[in-house]
């Protein structure tokens, strides 16, 4: 079908008429967030190539708006960028997809954004004069069986984002400006402890993230994320928009408003496509469903709004109102309102890491969602077979200590030490956000 199909990735139309319908808003955006995934789930049917073909082809639709070349577009890479899927290497491992890419997005980079773009698939940009867009390579941390077997492997910070992050955000800080914080995928699906390291630079800097900006789910949710000592004082919010795709319900996508002063995130617009009626009428209507703060009753989109909204569904009953009109713009009426779980999904947003989860369900064997990234894994023993069985072999003897293990020496390697010549192993400027297990920098643990 023309306009798309529910087994199958966005139809190059309908991937058309969406830039179309946001190139005849109202009022032009100042600027656009991709949170990454272009090319399809066709996880079987993929090669580096086709990937990148993807990648300049979705570079292309943005820069043929009217205002694409005028107006900064910041682009991210999903789990689905690689080939085989979900499987990164990091620095030296992955460069056809780093320098491609930042090939077809040369037209918005800086030489700053270049470079670390092409060293380890992050970069930040300015989007506004005193806001900033800082986008992490998030895949990088998501391990497990469907996950990024290489991470699983050294379970180490490979491309020493997380020192990268904590100067960019403290530059941001003693400059005065703001910035957005976009990652493909949610805290949630960082592992082996990088979900607590990415909890903790969100604390450390919430006086100069605006808010968080996540994708890989084809659902519309949100998170709210609290300070860790009290877990009482809301902190951040993370977006998930939900997808162009379908998979987790109709295509969409959405617009903020933000003060232009404080950048302060006022409220959204959600808009969607019914592709079932695109394809029986033969044409596309992107339509404005709902803008946020009306829809659920917030007196404004702060992380204390969001934070009592999810409270009031974990109470709450399921004829609630608000919780009706999530559980319906979740999938984009794609699914019924009683076709999501309210405990589970208020759960969801109220809780940033696994751990969690599991406390606000009151179960220690309670699992968060997946919000359905369709299509997005292969069995692991293909994986390991693709990446090399031995080193997963050999590495198991030091993933349980304070061993981890790198795969371009094949060698366990003290955890933090500045001989693994997997990580730039060093301690960040903050202790309790660094990429090392040491109390202090400098400390003898790091520097073995």
């Amino acid at each position: 079908m023309k306009y798309g199909d529910w087994a199958c990735d966005l139809s190059p139309a309908l991937a058309a008429s969406m830039f179309s319908a946001i190139e005849a808003l109202e009022v032009t955006p100042d600027f656009i967030l991709n949170t990454g995934d272009d090319p399809a789930h066709d996880v079987w049917a993929q090669t580096q190539e086709l990937n990148l073909e993807a990648v300049r082809y979705v570079a292309a639709l943005q820069q043929n708006m009217s205002f694409g070349g005028r107006r900064p577009i910041v682009n991210t890479f999903g789990n689905h960028a690689n080939s085989p899927v979900n499987q990164f290497q990091g620095p030296g491992g992955d460069d056809w997809l780093y320098s491609g890419a930042a090939q077809a997005w040369l037209p918005w980079l800086s030489e700053d954004a270049l470079r670390t773009l092409t060293f380890g698939g992050f970069y930040q940009m300015r989007v506004a004069p005193k806001l900033r867009a800082v986008v992490m390579h998030s895949t990088m941390f998501s391990g497990g069986e469907s996950g990024n077997w290489f991470f699983t492997v050294n379970r180490t910070d490979v491309g020493a984002q997380f020192p990268w992050l904590d100067v960019v955000l403290g530059e941001a800080r003693e400059r005065g400006e703001k910035v957005l914080l976009l990652r493909h995928c949610p805290i949630s699906d960082f592992d082996y402890g990088f979900d607590e390291m990415m909890r903790n630079v969100t604390e450390s800097y919430s006086d100069v993230i605006v808010a968080s900006f996540a994708g890989h789910s084809h659902t519309s949710w949100y998170t709210v994320q609290r300070d860790a000592a009290t877990d009482r004082i809301p902190l951040d919010v993370t977006y998930v928009s939900g997808s162009g795709t379908p998979g987790g319900g109709n295509p969409t996508f959405r617009v903020f408003h933000y003060d232009l002063d404080t950048y302060e995130i006022l409220d959204y617009d959600q808009y969607w496509v019914d592709m079932d009626q695109a394809n029986a009428n033969g044409r596309p209507e992107w339509k404005k469903d709902h803008s946020a703060r009306p829809y659920y009753g917030l007196k404004d989109l702060s992380a204390a709004s969001w934070e009592r909204l999810a409270r009031s569904w974990l109470q709450g009953a399921d004829n609630m109102t608000s919780w009706q009109h999530y559980a319906r713009a979740m999938t984009r009426n794609r699914r019924p309102a009683e076709s999501q779980n309210r405990p589970v999904q208020a759960c969801t947003a109220l809780s940033v890491t696994s751990e969690l989860y599991k406390q606000c369900m009151g179960d220690p064997h309670a699992e968060l969602p997946t919000h359905a990234d369709l299509g997005s894994s292969m069995p692991g023993e293909l994986i390991k077979v693709l990446i090399g069985s031995q080193p997963v072999a050999q590495c198991s003897k030091c993933l349980d200590g304070e061993m981890t293990w790198c795969w371009k020496d094949s060698s366990c390697h003290l955890i933090g030490s500045l001989k693994n010549p997997c990580s730039n192993a060093q301690c960040a400027s903050a202790s309790k956000i660094s990429a090392c297990h040491c109390k202090t920098c400098g400390d003898a643990e790091c520097s073995n």
